[in-house]
């Protein structure tokens, strides 16, 4: 009888042990996968962090924003629908100089974007950095936006103004215009025509495309840091 209490005891003493064993391994398993998980977090911020700067490096060169068609900033609606409409654009000189100086523009305001986005993905902890990583396609992006749109609008906006007032832009901007009420007296506004950017509105109007182009590039660029993350992620597994 005794013998059969013995033998009970060492196999339950067999089966906790197991039980032990099993969990310790499952808590290993659960461990390494969430320090996996935060490396390619950590990874993913940093390439990011690079990519907004090649971003911001791409659209500051000459034709970074003009010759780009994703992020090219065209003549303010009504004026420039009313040009394309017409298939006049082109044969529109003052029109085809407007749109390159709009763009010059954002060229040489967008690097003050840098140092923004910078220091605010610096900050950013490691369980924000986790759960953004762990979010939507965009999701650093969007982050970015939200906390820093404004300031970004801000910094490129006396740049932009500047610009603008120096090239001669707004005097040019100012012809299309007075052109296109001309026509709309003597033809009629349309129904539901939005009303013109004003000459004085046409720094913020390239400001605001300009922080656009850049958040669409951020964007784009996330998407490929991410796929190339999975790719190593699915990799190990």
């Amino acid at each position: 009888m005794l013998r059969h209490v013995y033998r009970l005891v060492i196999i339950l003493l067999t089966a906790v042990m197991l039980t032990a064993c099993v969990n310790t391994m499952d808590n290993m398993k659960l461990a390494a996968q969430e320090k996996f998980r935060q490396t390619l977090a950590y990874h993913f911020t940093r390439q990011f962090g690079k990519g907004i700067g090649v971003v911001i490096e791409g659209l500051a060169v000459q034709g970074g924003f003009l010759d780009n068609p994703l992020v090219r900033i065209l003549l303010p609606p009504p004026v420039g629908l009313v040009i394309d409409v017409a298939r006049d654009f082109q044969q529109n000189p003052r029109a085809v100089l407007l749109e390159s100086l709009m763009n010059h523009a954002a060229e040489q305001a967008i690097p003050g974007a840098g140092p923004i986005l910078q220091t605010l993905i610096t900050e950013i902890s490691q369980g924000d950095s986790q759960n953004l990583f762990a979010a939507g396609k965009t999701a650093a992006t969007d982050y970015l936006r939200e906390k820093a749109g404004g300031a970004v609008y801000d910094a490129l906006l006396p740049v932009v103004s500047e610009d603008l007032a120096a090239s001669g832009a707004l005097e040019i901007y100012g012809e299309l215009l007075k052109a296109h009420e001309t026509a709309a007296i003597i033809t009629g506004i349309p129904e539901g025509e939005t009303p013109p950017v004003a000459v004085d509105e046409l720094d913020d109007y390239v400001t605001r495309k300009t922080v656009d182009g850049l958040f669409r590039m951020l964007g784009d660029r996330e998407t490929l840091i991410r796929d190339g993350i999975t790719s190593i992620e699915q990799g190990s597994l």
